[in-house]
């Protein structure tokens, strides 16, 4: 019988710490979930484009245009993944947005069946990145800076990266147009911004378009 009541109790005991264990899990989950709110943002700023040759992928490219609206989503999934005060954030060690600029940046993956020549980073790369604006301007990347370390958080915030197919660059375009300047009073009620991937094997084009502010 007492044998009998110590097996009772030790399933009991059993029981209530896999519960417990339970509860943390859950309890990680809910912290680590991301929110609607970023996805609808990341989805509202990012575009994607594949170049073809005989009906096989010779490049792919998604990319993430770094609005205030989209950084402002970053910062705020950032803040509550890190327990970080949002009027203080630290984001010294976060590569994704480390050395912004009052140019554009944009945040880009690119798959290409040969790895090896995925180097856009590369002055010999077989493709070259260029920004265009509405005003017909064309600019060079002032920097195209691969991010080697693919960490969960990147992984998490950015669904479309995936390390062991394509990479993941971030590219800064000296420019003075940004989406979220102004337009010019009495010119056009919209700026656009249009990012060129092109080479000998084709070309890609990728255009953000946003209504300026009244």
């Amino acid at each position: 019988m007492k044998r009998y009541i110590l097996y009772l109790v030790m399933c009991v005991m059993t029981m209530a710490a896999g519960c417990s264990h339970m509860d943390e899990y859950i309890s990680i989950a809910k912290r680590t979930a991301v929110s609607n709110s970023y996805y609808a943002a990341l989805n509202s700023w990012t575009r994607e484009k594949a170049v073809y040759s005989q009906f096989e992928t010779t490049i792919r490219i998604v990319a993430t245009l770094k609005s205030g609206e989209f950084i402002d989503a970053y910062l705020a999934e950032y803040n509550a993944a890190y327990m970080i005060d949002a009027a203080h954030p630290s984001l010294k060690q976060d590569i994704v947005m480390e050395r912004s600029t009052k140019g554009v940046q944009i945040l880009l993956y690119a798959y290409m069946p040969d790895k090896q020549s995925n180097n856009l980073s590369s002055p010999r790369s077989l493709w070259q990145l260029g920004l265009i604006t509405d005003s017909g301007e064309t600019v060079t990347p002032e920097e195209v800076r691969e991010i080697e370390e693919i960490t969960p958080l990147i992984e998490k915030l950015f669904p479309y990266v995936n390390k062991y197919y394509g990479k993941f660059y971030r590219i800064t375009f000296a420019s003075p147009a940004t989406l979220d300047n102004p337009a010019v009073e009495g010119g056009p009620a919209r700026r656009a911004v249009k990012l060129v991937c092109t080479g000998i094997l084709g070309r890609a084009e990728l255009e953000w378009e946003a209504r300026a502010p009244q």
